[in-house]
């Protein structure tokens, strides 16, 4: 279980570098894509000392993962952008539901009684942590009022991409590649990196000093991030990994925004909290 927490807490850090890139105003595609080609870069160095291991199963899940990353990112800047941010947090927070409902279905995991009271308690903490969830907006271009159908495209988009992220990742366990994180890291970080420039080229945006220095840094710390997020699923099911993982991330990060960014903490905030960390102790 511990691992749960080392891979809530590296992403927790990771959403807040994230969120004073968004404070500085930086362009947050370009910072993402800076992040994944620092990461390439650092993990082909090394693993042209380790040697790549570039089989089946790495090749599958690095290509499809790094593939749902980035495109993940697109969705979750734009809804930020476009729609409501509490509708798109939401979404963001709910997709764990993806991978445990397919592990369910497809790989016949199994959730007990108490688990499904934890798992509905998780849900419940989320949605309660969210409500009235402000942040800041990526950019000020858009409409402040989308059309209702814009608003379900864009939270069912959210909702699956980052669902299948998750996904992607959970692989690493199921698949029992817990030797080859290295090389899935690389994959990821190099075919999101790709992606991610040829999404720059299109938006024609020429990144800025500061945008530069910002996600060579947030690289270098989010190789640790990403193998730990592997490593931890290698360790604990998909179906008690993901509800504890949601829940103490929203956790953290709600206790972050009240005492760094001083944000005001709602009673449904603090009511999430209790219900979240309930959870934990239901779906272990």
């Amino acid at each position: 279980m511990l691992w749960v927490f080392f891979a809530a807490l590296v992403s927790l850090i990771f959403g807040q570098l994230f969120k004073l890139a968004q404070r500085r105003g930086h362009h947050g595609p370009t910072v993402v894509t800076l992040t994944y080609a620092t990461m390439s870069v650092l993990l082909a160095a090394y693993l042209g000392v380790t040697g790549f291991e570039l089989t089946r199963p790495v090749i599958t899940v690095g290509l499809f993962t790094g593939v749902i990353f980035i495109l993940s990112m697109l969705a979750l800047t734009y809804a930020l952008v476009r729609i409501e941010v509490a509708a798109a947090l939401l979404a963001f927070r709910l997709s764990i539901m993806l991978p445990i409902g397919l592990g369910v279905f497809i790989w016949e995991d199994t959730l007990s009684p108490v688990q499904c009271v934890g798992l509905a308690l998780a849900l419940l903490s989320l949605v309660l942590m969210n409500l009235k969830r402000r942040a800041v907006q990526i950019s000020t271009e858009g409409p402040a009022r989308p059309g209702w159908k814009l608003t379900v495209l864009l939270v069912l988009a959210v909702f699956v991409l980052q669902g299948l992220g998750n996904l992607g990742t959970s692989l690493v366990g199921k698949w029992d590649l817990r030797e080859q994180i290295a090389s899935i890291s690389w994959l990821v970080s190099t075919v999101a990196a790709v992606l991610g420039a040829v999404v720059l080229v299109f938006l024609k945006h020429a990144p800025t000093r500061g945008e530069v220095l910002f996600g060579l840094g947030v690289g270098v710390f989010n190789i640790l991030c990403l193998v730990v997020i592997f490593y931890a699923q290698t360790m604990v099911p998909a179906n008690v990994y993901f509800p504890i993982m949601g829940c103490t991330v929203v956790i953290m990060d709600s206790l972050c925004a009240h005492f760094l960014w001083k944000e005001r903490l709602s009673v449904a905030a603090v009511a999430g909290m209790l219900c979240g960390a309930g959870s934990m102790f239901l779906v272990k």
